[in-house]
């Protein structure tokens, strides 16, 4: 049985893609605009992931190999942080903890490879048999 796939309405879902069997999924860190409102409408200068706020959602099969890797378009260093996962500390993105030099406006870091295991914030992200489920809650 296949699994379902989470529906994360007006929020971009992504697969990642399948590379020496990892699945990777890169994250830009940038600023947009984003129509916050439709009537009237309403667009605003955002600072997101993949064009979107809140960033996509990611999803993988537990017990997948994963990494994130993150190329910074703002103005100013960053870091991700990843909730629901197993990680080493060195990749835990915490700045100036875990992660002593964050990510400088125009570099690249990859956080991982990292086992999929699931440590849930919120029972309602996870279901029997669905891949993970990830809010793409980061921070930066």
């Amino acid at each position: 049985m296949d699994p379902t796939l989470p529906d994360t309405p007006s929020v971009p879902t992504d697969q990642g893609t399948v590379e020496n069997g990892v699945r990777t999924f890169r994250l830009t860190a940038s600023e947009f605009e984003q129509k916050i409102a439709n009537f009237p409408i309403k667009t605003v200068r955002v600072w997101g992931y993949n064009n979107s706020t809140p960033g996509p959602t990611l999803t993988a099969r537990e017990g997948e190999p994963i990494q994130l890797v993150l190329t910074n378009n703002l103005p100013v260093p960053t870091t991700i942080h990843p909730h629901g996962l197993h990680q080493p500390n060195e990749f835990d993105g915490v700045p100036a903890i875990s992660q002593p030099n964050p990510v400088a406006p125009g570099a690249t870091f990859t956080y991982g490879p990292l086992p999929l295991n699931i440590r849930d914030h919120s029972p309602t992200t996870r279901t029997p048999r669905a891949p993970y489920r990830n809010s793409a809650d980061w921070t930066g």
